[in-house]
């Protein structure tokens, strides 16, 4: 009886004998398979993410286009409430008697004062003008400083500036709205004007109003504004009587020698 061995599946017949250089090539072969195969699901994986990263984009620029519906949508809302309102108001006062009105805008309002109410309110804009009365806000310097001394002066809050920025009054263009707040003494309106104007930054006047003004608070935001004072700033101060301000320019020595004797003799005077 004659055995044979049986040939497991897949093995070399006997006596085949395989070269060095054909395994070299099967496992070449082999490897770019794999290689290809990992760059065909990088590929893919690729792509995926561009596309997730198109879908987003997408989706941002929907909710960026719904917020801007929804804030005009709000404000067309507030628009019809402050239309609603100003027509209650109106039938309110229009139930005061003319006497009442003439006492009002003779007594309790300044000018300039008289002008910011008949920005807010038409009826009282109406009534000014039958009752004869002038309207206008006199930014000068010299009306300024009287008013000032006076103790006069219209009061012309954050609420006004944004009064005439929201009705875009032509008070906006007017070359001195800005020096005017510096004038005011207010750090948050001037840096909001500065933001909401770009257009209409610190001059060369502004330093001078500051100075009239008198406020020591505005002058150290100059300051940190790198804004260059001229000696027109001290001059100011000295105009409006403002004993602090003179102070502060003589300790930062912001001026010429010349200027700082002129500080120190005008100091000697109010004091």
């Amino acid at each position: 009886m004659v055995f044979t061995r049986s040939r497991r599946k897949g093995s070399r017949p006997s006596g085949v004998d395989e070269s060095a250089s054909a395994i070299s090539k099967r496992r070449s072969k082999r490897s770019k398979r794999s290689k290809g195969n990992q760059l065909g699901r990088a590929g893919g994986s690729l792509k995926a993410a561009l596309r997730r990263q198109k879908e987003a984009l997408l989706a941002l620029e929907n909710a960026e286009w719904a917020l801007i519906v929804a804030q005009r949508t709000r404000d067309k809302a507030e628009r019809a409430l402050w239309s609603a309102d100003e027509k209650v108001n109106t039938l309110r006062m229009a139930e005061l008697p003319r006497d009442i009105w003439q006492k009002i805008v003779d007594e309790y309002l300044h000018p300039n004062d008289m002008f910011a109410f008949a920005m807010t309110c038409k009826f009282f804009r109406d009534t000014t003008k039958d009752l004869g009365k002038k309207m206008e806000t006199n930014l000068k310097a010299r009306r300024l400083l009287k008013l000032r001394k006076s103790g006069k002066m219209a009061s012309h809050s954050m609420g006004w500036f944004l009064w005439v920025w929201d009705t875009g009054s032509y008070l906006l263009e007017h070359p001195a709205l800005l020096n005017y707040a510096a004038f005011q003494g207010s750090v948050e309106i001037l840096s909001w004007l500065q933001e909401e104007m770009p257009d209409r930054q610190l001059n060369e006047d502004t330093g001078r109003w500051a100075g009239m003004g008198g406020s020591v608070e505005i002058l150290e935001y100059l300051k940190g504004e790198e804004y260059e004072f001229r000696e027109d700033a001290c001059r100011g101060a000295a105009r409006g009587g403002h004993l602090k301000a003179l102070k502060w320019f003589r300790q930062q020595l912001l001026l010429k020698p010349i200027r700082q004797r002129l500080v120190g003799v005008v100091m000697v005077v109010y004091h």
